[in-house]
């Protein structure tokens, strides 16, 4: 049989924020017993945890008392941070959380045991705005989760995506692996951005190490030699494979635009040349 509610929810608020605010002291003490024990976020000094706890003690004795939840937000957002930059696993953070929860749980029970109506009135009310402060810690964990994974992948794009500036004007881009739209944006806007840097008026792209070049791969190619030369630089496409070529020829993709050589060697050569170098060294001599 469902019991009937005993009291206001602005009275059940106001016992529930008498009773952790007299009990401050006490309560964090067992927090951070219980974590310690549990060996939780062991990468804050003694000093820092105590603050922190209090800091979130705080917060969210305040959003319990007035239903704002900014403070709680944001002191969410500089752990989720936090616990990023210092290697602080999600579940250890999410379990010192919980602690806080059952350490104030426990508190109930013990202060209202004699009292059941009254008990479940203050679980009730508790267990809302508790579940409510930890949705909140987990959306920020998982926001800051999904900007690091954006992050990384976007090391590895840049790692998968070198420009060099070989000479003065002249670049250099190697390419190893699967292309695909993603990655193939990336080159653009990599490639595009170096020649702007440099104000180079080469570039070498060689695709040696690109297994596969279908239509979409050919027409990315197309797309960067179009857009480098509306920035005044002229490109060179070295080392497409025999088998590459001739799929290319096969899917009647026209490259006669673009000036091709074998190898990165040959393309380098070309490069020179149309620099000028060649010329200069012979008049010297």
């Amino acid at each position: 049989m469902r019991y009937v509610r005993m009291v206001s929810d602005k009275n059940v608020t106001a016992k529930l924020v008498a009773l952790f605010e007299e009990s401050e002291e006490e309560l964090i003490d067992r927090w951070i017993e219980r974590v310690e024990k549990l060996k939780l976020v062991s990468g804050l000094s003694e000093e820092e945890r105590a603050k922190q706890f209090k800091y979130v003690y705080h917060a969210s004795l305040m959003a319990l008392k007035s239903e704002d939840y900014s403070e709680v937000k944001a002191l969410a957002s500089r752990i989720a941070k936090q616990g990023s930059l210092e290697g602080i696993p999600v579940n250890e953070i999410l379990l010192s959380f919980m602690q806080l929860r059952d350490v104030r749980i426990r508190k109930l029970f013990m202060t209202y045991r004699d009292n059941l109506d009254e008990l479940l009135d203050l679980l009730e009310h508790f267990e809302q705005i508790s579940n409510k402060m930890f949705s909140i810690v987990v959306s920020a964990l998982l926001k800051e989760q999904e900007k690091v994974i954006y992050e990384q992948q976007r090391a590895m794009l840049e790692l998968s995506t070198p420009v060099l500036q070989l000479r003065d004007e002249a670049l250099v881009m190697p390419l190893i692996g699967v292309i695909d739209s993603d990655r193939a944006s990336r080159i653009v806007e990599e490639l595009l951005r170096k020649i702007v840097e440099t104000r180079a008026s080469v570039v070498v792209m060689d695709m040696t190490g690109v297994p596969v070049i279908d239509t979409a791969v050919a027409n990315h190619i197309l797309k960067t030699v179009m857009a480098a030369k509306l920035l005044g630089a002229e490109t060179i496409i070295t080392g497409i494979s025999p088998a590459n070529a001739q799929t290319i020829v096969t899917l009647g993709i026209d490259l006669s635009m673009i000036k091709t050589k074998s190898t990165l060697q040959e393309g380098i050569k070309l490069m020179d040349e149309i620099l000028g170098l060649e010329v200069r060294k012979g008049h010297k001599q």
